[in-house]
């Protein structure tokens, strides 16, 4: 609350009317827990069954707090979104070499190389972009490959294909 306070001032108000923003919102108390000791949280990680003590819980609560800065709760994962489709190629070559079983974090490498092998394209904003646009609609967040479980097989195929999901 006291980087709220200092970071206050009146003279950055104009008439127009405030208006909310969730953003912003979520960067604010991103900060904020980031600021909280193990001890103002324990309680609240032991109601949400998270256990281990600090030397887990803690890193648990920054991820958490990051996350939420970074996507805005993120939402993306498990609420339909309209995916942006910045290169065609790479999205449907990403389609294509989604490798069967379980989507999970370490599938990434493999699949990355595979895509990268299909198109010929390769570093941030020729490859990486396209696919990040296509799965979380953002040009910012969280490391996709942890999340590729969460998004489950068919909505990372839809979002890819440029569907809503």
């Amino acid at each position: 609350m006291a980087m709220v306070i200092e970071g206050f001032d009146i003279s950055r108000f104009g008439r127009a009317t405030a208006k909310f923003d969730p953003a912003e919102l979520a960067q604010v108390n991103a900060r904020v827990v980031q600021e909280l000791s193990f001890e103002s949280v324990a309680g609240r990680l032991e109601v949400m069954g998270i256990g281990g003590g600090e030397a887990f819980g803690w890193p648990c609560v920054t991820i958490l707090a990051r996350l939420a800065r970074q996507v805005n709760g993120g939402t993306f994962v498990t609420t339909s979104i309209a995916p942006v489709i910045d290169d065609a190629e790479v999205t449907k070559a990403a389609a294509e070499c989604l490798p069967e079983g379980a989507l999970e974090a370490e599938i990434w490498a493999d699949w990355t190389r595979a895509i990268a092998a299909s198109t010929g394209k390769k570093g941030r904003r020729a490859f990486f972009m396209p696919l990040r646009l296509a799965l979380t609609g953002k040009e910012k967040g969280p490391e996709l490959a942890p999340l590729l479980a969460f998004m489950g097989r068919e909505r990372v195929i839809a979002r890819l294909q440029g569907q809503s999901a």
